[in-house]
């Protein structure tokens, strides 16, 4: 939501300025004059398409937009037809009817091109590439915006170079590189600054704010917040007033302050009303209904959301619909009412399906998941999560893609300085040749001189190819760690795409054990889904790490434990877990086997070791003994009841494992239950896992 608003910010900034206050009455009278020039009609046209209408009734402002495009195409005036297609450009993207936007706004594109619009072109690219930025579709955005940024530059247009810095700032923003879009911000601000462009430095701020909001650092996002609702208010801006209002709003909501949370929620939705913009309205409706249901009076959320989403409707965004739809089955949830909240996020999932962005159609999923699920739906519960997970993983995808691109454009931009670079160096050469031919000429008794002349010429452009040669290996080390964060970036998407499969094995699992009628079956089928669960913890805790190759070990087989005893329902004060280790690592040839090993051994205690409402403790313990390992796990139950099951499939693994690890088990009773494996680093186990160390 917040960011379809900085889109139509930065469609502003990208137009012609025209004059802040305009008396509509009048406008009308130019506009419906036939006997005024055509160029006064479709000026007074434009500009109150723009100005009257295009925010709060957009719909008027396509009819008259509509009216120009053929009034200028019939006269033959084609920087208005231009003007035309741009307006209904925006009206398209106001609906996030992405397509016309793009055909609207290429046809102004190729029309610029036609006269020579050097300036036009450039902001016409701008919006080309927002629509492609808003689409996720990255690689076109940023060509887009470095063409324009180019052509900004070689016009010197410091006020459309700080605007394509801010846009391409925007795409590094939307794919979480936060040094380069704070880089690109920066920038932007300080031309911004340079020339006096206030809405350019506002514009700049609340980018800059939103970074630091999105980072957790309020106090910062605050700082810069403030600074923009200044500026805005010096402009008699009201809408990007009301648009930095809502953003503190949300400042303030997310560190608990509802208070003032929703004052600025209901003082940004005020200008908004006064304005007549509906979009604005039904953004800061959706936000004050996000406080509401974080207090938990779902009856109010439900009223702003309800009214937020009436208007979304009127102005047909289905991208903002799906959300509002997804929101309101969300709470329908919560409420335990799930023939609502399955209604409502049927509805979301069609549009998000119309919309066709893999983030709207996964988040549609997700909710429909949970909705279907709690209302025991199964088979309509996993073909959403399997729809969830498709979608997921296409995101991740698209990240690497985004990491592709973010290397490539810093690749262009630093081939393109070396360039530079290198002509200069060239030229400074041959001048420098130059001038020691011209000495040499002065006669033998300057002969002397202009040969240590040469020779420090020689020098110093040795010293300069030298300085050049370490600047050239600088950059090229600059690049093989870029590609080495690229191939990191890599092995993480591995590790979570195994993740999800073996949670989506899991999922299934448990849909089937819903079916299951004959107890030991179904108690089979669980036990498989927990051991499912053991090996997709090693991966999750793979890729959130910094360390790609190991498994930090106590931290996992306490996250395993504490699964395990959730899952059989143990509230902490009747069986506590003991985890009596140090810091471990291990790489996950050892730490998946000793997961399969612990998650059996816990799972046969809390079976066995605490009937009839006993209580214990169960420990676990994992350490160096000389150059091998020790795992121990124990309870305090009642002890020869665990050998229950010695022969079952889990003791058998346990064994398997353990013999695959090159271990030596050993098992006892004594005030309790406790099991022992040894795992030693020999010729046939060093294979196994490496040499680990102790944090």
């Amino acid at each position: 939501m917040e960011k379809s608003c900085l889109s139509f910010w930065l469609y502003l900034l990208l137009l012609a300025p025209v004059a802040a206050q305009v008396n509509l009455d009048s406008l009308k009278v130019v506009w419906q004059d036939e006997t005024q020039p055509d160029s006064n009609r479709l000026k007074a046209g434009f500009t109150l398409a723009w100005e009257g209408y295009l925010f709060s009734q957009p719909d008027s402002a396509y009819y008259f937009s509509q009216l120009q495009l053929e009034l200028a195409r019939e006269k033959g005036l084609k920087k208005y037809e231009s003007a035309a297609l741009n307006t209904l450009g925006i009206y398209y993207a106001m609906r996030g009817d992405y397509p016309q936007a793009l055909d609207h706004f290429s046809q102004s594109l190729k029309i610029k091109e036609e006269i020579g619009d050097t300036i036009g072109i450039a902001a016409a690219l701008n919006n080309i590439g927002r629509i492609y930025d808003d689409q996720g579709d990255y690689t076109q955005a940023l060509d887009h915006y470095s063409r324009s940024l180019k052509m900004e530059e070689a016009l010197g247009n410091k006020g459309g170079i700080s605007a394509s810095l801010n846009a391409i700032g925007t795409i590094y923003m939307n794919q979480g590189d936060y040094t380069q879009a704070l880089n690109h911000y920066t920038r932007s601000l300080t031309i911004s600054e340079e020339i006096g462009d206030k809405r350019g430095i506002a514009n700049s701020l609340g980018n800059i704010g939103k970074i630091y909001k999105n980072q957790g650092d309020y106090a910062q996002a605050l700082e810069y917040y403030i600074r923009n609702l200044k500026i805005t208010e010096t402009l008699g801006d009201k809408v990007g007033l009301a648009l930095t209002l809502i953003n503190i709003g949300t400042i303030y909501t997310n560190q608990g302050d509802y208070v003032q949370g929703l004052e600025h929620y209901s003082r940004g939705l005020k200008i908004y009303e006064e304005l007549g913009d509906k979009g604005g309205i039904a953004n800061g409706l959706a936000h004050i209904a996000s406080i509401y249901e974080k207090q938990g009076n779902y009856a109010e959320a439900l009223n702003y959301l309800s009214r937020s989403l009436k208007i979304k409707e009127e102005i047909g965004n289905k991208e903002q619909i799906a959300s509002s739809l997804h929101n309101i089955g969300i709470i329908y949830k919560d409420l335990g009412n799930y023939t609502q909240a399955i209604s409502y996020g049927e509805r979301g999932l069609r549009m998000a399906r119309e919309v066709g962005k893999l983030q709207t159609l996964a988040f549609a999923a997700g909710h429909l998941y949970y909705s279907y699920k709690a209302a025991g739906r199964s088979k309509q519960a996993l073909e959403m999560y399997e729809l969830y997970i498709q979608m997921h993983d296409s995101l991740n995808s698209e990240e690497n893609q985004r990491a592709t691109i973010r290397f490539e454009y810093q690749q262009q931009a630093l081939a393109d300085s070396l360039t530079n670079a290198q002509e200069k160096a060239l030229a400074q050469v041959a001048y420098e040749n130059q001038l020691g031919r011209q000495r040499l000429q002065l006669g033998f008794a300057a002969g002397v001189g202009g040969l240590l002349a040469l020779l420090a010429v020689v020098l110093f452009v040795n010293g300069r190819r030298r300085r050049k040669t370490n600047e050239l290996l600088r950059l090229q080390k600059g690049e093989i760690e870029l590609k080495s964060n690229q191939n990191e970036l890599l092995l993480k998407e591995i590790h979570h795409r195994v993740k999800n499969n073996l949670q989506t094995i899991s999922s299934l699992l448990y849909l089937q054990s819903a079916h299951i009628k004959d107890a030991d079956v179904k108690q089979a089928v669980v036990a498989g889904q927990h051991r499912v669960e053991s090996m997709a913890l090693i991966h999750q805790k793979l890729y959130q790490r910094e360390n790609l190759a190991a498994i930090e070990m106590k931290d996992y087989l306490t996250n395993l434990g504490q699964s395990l005893l959730s899952t059989f329902g143990y509230p902490p004060e009747r069986i506590g877990l003991h985890i009596a280790m140090e810091e471990l690592e291990l790489d996950v040839d050892s730490a998946v086997p000793l997961g399969l090993i612990v998650n059996e051994l816990i799972t046969n205690s809390l079976k066995y070791a605490f009937p009839d409402g006993r209580s214990g403790t169960i420990t676990v313990s994992l350490k160096q003994v000389g150059e091998g390992l020790e795992l121990f796990v124990g309870d305090d139950g009642v002890g020869a009841a665990n050998t229950a099951s010695g022969t079952s499939f889990g003791s058998q693994l346990v064994r398997l494992l353990t013999t695959q690890l090159g271990g030596q088990l050993e098992q006892g009773v004594g005030d309790g239950y406790w099991t022992r494996i040894l795992l030693k680093e020999n010729e046939t186990s060093v294979k196994n896992y490496t040499k680990f160390h102790v944090n």
